[in-house]
């Protein structure tokens, strides 16, 4: 039986997968549009128990630097201009394996 939550991330990690490879610019912006298509509405809550920890490695390492009050820029955008192209790609990877990791299970 399927877990809707789990389902729900899935679809979300799939789509953020699609997104990184089809989207023609830099791997940096490729990340912005994914944590503003698909991860925003995300949180552990929808993995089970033993990937959690995934989930909340890939989403601190977008959102690690917090934007100050006065600042425009959000902690995303901020994050990812401080992260060299080779973080990026890191990144990108522990998407596609969660993806991969959540497909499986399905």
């Amino acid at each position: 039986m399927k877990n809707s939550n789990n389902s729900y991330a899935s679809e979300k990690l799939g789509l953020a997968v699609r997104l990184m490879a089809t989207t023609p610019s830099g791997m940096k912006e490729r990340l912005l549009i994914v944590y503003l298509d698909c991860f925003q509405s995300l949180s552990e809550k929808y993995f089970p128990d033993d990937l959690k920890e995934n989930w909340n490695v890939i989403f601190e390492s977008l959102t690690k630097e917090k934007p100050l009050q006065h600042e425009i820029i959000g902690s995303v955008q901020k994050t990812l201009n401080n992260l060299d192209e080779k973080t990026c790609v890191e990144i990108a990877e522990k998407i596609t394996a969660l993806s991969t990791e959540l497909n499986r299970r399905e």
